[in-house]
């Protein structure tokens, strides 16, 4: 067995080869014959009977693609509006988590706290106001989830 595979070509050679054998022989021309009524054509070369030709697709085939193409959009819009659902809760999620992590750092960290101000500074104006970048931003990122 093993010097039966040695014997064979392998490799580009081997497909170039079976492809070679297995070819067909091209039609030789032939003239046309009268067909005497029967439906059935007689071959000179094989004296077989051969079925004459069926013309496919034309018109009879528009609903089939009509109804393949109207099901394809239907499909297609229905992906689209569940995916815009999806994204929507999926955007709704991670802003909510990003508004709770600002909220958290906020109070957890001390540089984040406004400076404390007493009474009596805010009529001189001695007060630096609070940082309102970081509250937007939490502000922002919670009302975003809670709207979607």
């Amino acid at each position: 067995m093993a010097e039966e595979k040695q014997d064979r070509p392998t490799g580009s050679y081997g497909l170039y080869c079976a492809a070679k054998c297995f070819q067909r022989p091209p039609p030789s021309p032939e003239p046309p014959k009268e067909n005497h009524g029967s439906d059935v054509i007689l071959s000179d070369h094989s004296k077989t009977t051969v079925p004459p030709q069926k013309k496919r697709g034309g018109w009879k085939a528009m609903p089939y693609i009509l109804g393949n193409e109207t099901f394809e959009r239907l499909g297609t819009m229905g992906l689209l509006a569940n995916m815009m659902v999806y994204l929507t809760i999926a955007y709704s999620s991670i802003a909510s988590i990003l508004g709770m992590v600002v909220v958290t750092l906020t109070s957890w960290l001390p540089q984040l706290h406004p400076p404390k101000c007493h009474v009596d500074q805010l009529p001189h104006g001695q007060c630096v106001p609070a940082s309102t970048e970081l509250l937007f931003c939490q502000s922002y990122l919670l009302l975003t989830s809670s709207d979607s």
